[in-house]
């Protein structure tokens, strides 16, 4: 059973208000008084609840990361995760955990009272795509202190340069000597709708397309082909490595990508990288095993992320109704062993 201060009163005979006062250290007690409610709270174990303290200090030092239950669309990197919870503790809080259905994101009845039922004073929202319209506008409205995470908006929001990391990568594939560099992104239609995709998926193509353009290079694109059955999927997203004008390096969308067309070379018999170079700007997984090679990749710091993360959550808490600029992360770039001079 949880000690109260009904007991440290039953044990020291004083009123429940003056040993509230005194615990909370409101001065005007004598020595004697004061160390005889201290004792009395030790010997019996009392510990303040926690709410009760948030509710005196106006705060909760707590956060919350707020995810959906949609596949794919709330996954959060796990140095990006640890990151946020050790930037969280740095500055004295603690971070709750949610994963909440569509339904309940956009509920009128909900929405507003997340922050009263999670006790905590923000919310880092890891919903990155195809969001619920009302989802936003209830965060909006009701100036919960909020900090979407991979997710790119005007503001309130931490995401990384993938339009960067797409040009950037071209760059190096084209200091290499390289001309036919192909985009291979065999999860998505070319056809398919902005808004039930990712953002990196038009940004990682739009950065590699302006460095094509700008050295008097056509773009070339591989997509996903929609339905198709497994076999002519693979068989499809891969025959263009038997053409004469193949590619001489691939810049992958995701690791699946750079990991697929690896081995698809090795099966016909190419190289990586002497006959082909191979570049990712995905950044979840080390991609060093799928077939023997670590892929040259753009790669980005979970630790920075996390720490814009809660820097710019931090602002959110201090001032509610007010935006704080969005937060673009660079990626860096790490050679690995799959990109070389074409021969």
């Amino acid at each position: 059973m949880a000690v109260t201060l009904r007991h440290i009163a039953d044990q020291t005979g004083l009123s429940r208000p003056t040993i509230s006062h005194i615990l909370n250290g409101r001065k005007g007690f004598n020595d004697d008084t004061r160390r005889r409610v201290m004792r009395a709270a030790e010997s019996l174990g009392y510990r303040p609840l926690g709410s009760a303290l948030a509710m005196r200090a106006g705060t909760t030092g707590a956060a919350a990361l707020v995810m959906g239950k949609v596949m794919d669309r709330s996954n959060v990197a796990s140095p990006v995760l640890s990151g946020i919870h050790d930037a969280l503790a740095d500055k004295g809080l603690h971070m709750m955990m949610t994963r909440l259905s569509d339904d309940e994101l956009t509920s009128e009845q909900m929405t507003p009272r997340l922050l009263r039922e999670l006790t905590v004073d923000g919310l880092v929202i890891n919903y990155t795509h195809g969001t619920p319209k009302r989802l936003i506008e209830l965060v909006t409205q009701y100036k919960m202190p909020s900090v979407w995470l991979n997710k790119k908006l005007p503001h309130d929001c931490v995401y990384p340069d993938d339009f960067d990391a797409g040009y950037r990568a071209t760059q190096h594939l084209l200091s290499l000597g390289h001309r036919r560099i192909l985009l291979l992104d065999a999860s998505h239609p070319a056809n398919a709708d902005p808004d039930t995709i990712h953002y990196s998926v038009t940004d990682r193509y739009e950065g590699y397309a302006a460095a094509m353009t700008e050295a008097g290079l056509s773009p070339r694109r591989q997509s996903g082909s929609g339905s198709r059955s497994p076999r002519e999927f693979v068989a499809e997203r891969f025959s263009w490595l038997r053409r004469e004008d193949r590619p001489t390096a691939v810049l992958a969308y995701q690791d699946v990508d750079a990991i697929g067309v690896g081995c698809a070379a090795a099966r016909m018999g190419l190289d990586v990288p002497r006959d082909l170079s191979l570049m990712t700007s995905s950044y979840g997984l080390d991609v060093v095993e799928g077939f023997g090679l670590e892929v040259s990749r753009m790669h980005i710091s979970g630790k920075e992320v996390a720490s814009a993360v809660v820097e710019s959550l931090l602002e959110k808490i201090a001032e509610p109704g007010q935006s704080v600029p969005a937060r673009a992360i660079k990626t860096i770039f790490q050679p690995g062993e799959t990109a070389t001079a074409p021969l």
